[in-house]
């Protein structure tokens, strides 16, 4: 063996023997498991988490300055640490922490134990299955933050007529091998109209899609689209660009349990659905608004919980389910592969008017990876696609128990026939 060899062997050794211990660590969060973006780590008999999956089991606001000051502040209660440093203080009391925050790629990563117990959690150790569990609960008005969230929905589930308007802005960076990226950029702004008896929901929409890639003539292409979509006891109808209203009749699909599915359903009973799958829910620092005040509801679903929430949705929408089991094998594989790759950290806040108790804005923001592999003919190679997104959604529930006012859909086309009339009109200008 040469010198060189040994050498190489023998600094190979000493940064093994001087590396620490770590074990992967899972976390259970109010008796729900829950994996962050960055795993926590066992590091000498100390576990850390991120600092992000610590604001958001608390429901804190967490802030990191150009110094590395932390500070995490819970409804009024301020724990201010430094990176690197294991003193900090805890509403004017200093403190001593077993091990020092460290930056790990975008994350800070924080002893678990010390920060979740100096704001009152329980923590416990399950050293077979490496687990960290974690009890914490807090109350606004009497209730938990679950009995919060079922009041605030079922008020709402009172009123037979709301309105809500929905702004948002997806940020997308697509690449695909061999061929230059591209950063689409849409925005989306959207009003429904819901009435519970008789059920019937408008929705006007307007899109607004950039693509950076660079045209020929230099200039972003833009493409803007605005549309309407009802759906009433008649049926399912939805406008197209230069055709005007269209009826909705296909194959599978079930007026009547689409109806049922969407009258069951407003946008805080679809929150709890999510408990079942895993998400964390906490209070968040009360906040007040236009003079009124409310209490903040924080809900957080990691990539595990949001798959499986997918999966359970896609089989109760109605004629989805029918499009998943009766496709094509090919479809069926490009679907469980998205489902595979799919990376999802999305948190959502609910802001409850303490007044009223009942749900007035939302305000969601989501993280998404998705590696998409298009299925082709045997003699060619899978085509692949990655996809990053980012994705910001406000919310505004107001007009609670005021009529509204619906198109006139009497002359609607049928959608089949509106289709085939297009393709036809191609091929008169293709010949």
């Amino acid at each position: 063996m040469s010198k060189k060899t040994i050498l190489l062997f023998t600094l190979l050794f000493i940064m093994l023997m001087s590396a620490p211990v770590m074990a992967n660590v899972t976390l259970d969060i109010n008796g729900k498991s829950f994996e962050p973006g960055i795993s926590p780590q066992l590091e000498n008999g100390i576990t850390t988490v991120p600092l992000s999956f610590i604001a958001r089991s608390l429901g804190a606001d967490a802030a990191v300055d150009e110094q590395g000051l932390i500070t995490i502040n819970e409804n009024g209660e301020k724990l201010v640490m430094s990176l690197g440093s294991t003193g900090a203080v805890f509403n004017g009391n200093k403190l001593g922490m077993p091990k020092a925050p460290e930056k790990v790629g975008e994350e800070i990563m924080l002893p678990v134990r010390f920060v979740m117990e100096t704001f009152g959690a329980e923590i416990g150790w399950q050293d077979e299955e490496k687990k960290v569990t974690i009890d914490y609960e807090e109350k606004r008005n009497g209730m938990t933050v679950e009995e919060m969230l079922a009041t605030s929905s079922a008020n709402l589930d009172k009123c037979n007529t709301y309105k809500m308007n929905m702004d948002m802005e997806i940020s997308m960076d697509v690449k695909v091998p061999e061929e230059e990226a591209e950063k689409i950029d849409m925005s989306s702004s959207s009003t429904l109209a819901f009435q519970k008896d008789p059920l019937t929901m408008y929705i006007q929409q307007s899109i607004t899609a950039v693509d950076s890639s660079i045209t020929d003539d230099g200039e972003e292409q833009i493409e803007e689209i605005t549309s309407e979509s009802l759906v009433n006891e008649d049926g399912y109808y939805l406008t197209m660009p230069e055709t005007g209203w269209l009826k909705m009749e296909l194959p599978g699909l079930d007026i009547q349990a689409l109806m049922e599915q969407s009258g069951n359903q407003n946008p805080v009973s679809s929150i709890q659905e999510m408990k079942d799958y895993g998400v964390i829910l906490s209070y968040g620092n009360d906040q007040e608004k236009n003079g009124e005040k409310y209490w903040l509801i924080n809900v957080t679903m990691g990539p595990d919980s949001f798959t499986e929430y997918c999966q359970s949705m896609m089989g109760q929408v109605p004629f989805m389910s029918n499009i998943t089991e009766d496709a094509p094998l090919e479809m069926q594989s490009f679907i469980e592969s998205l489902m595979n790759s799919l990376e999802v950290d999305m948190v959502y806040d609910v802001w409850i008017d303490q007044e009223e108790l009942l749900p007035t804005f939302m305000d969601l923001d989501a993280r998404m990876f998705i590696n998409m592999q298009f299925p082709l003919p045997e003699d060619e190679a899978a085509l692949s696609m990655e996809m990053n997104m980012t994705e910001l959604v406000f919310y505004e529930i107001y007009d609670l128990e005021l009529p509204f006012e619906i198109p006139d859909v009497s002359g609607a086309k049928d959608f089949m026939e509106a289709m085939q009339e297009e393709m036809n009109m191609s091929d008169i200008e293709v010949k």
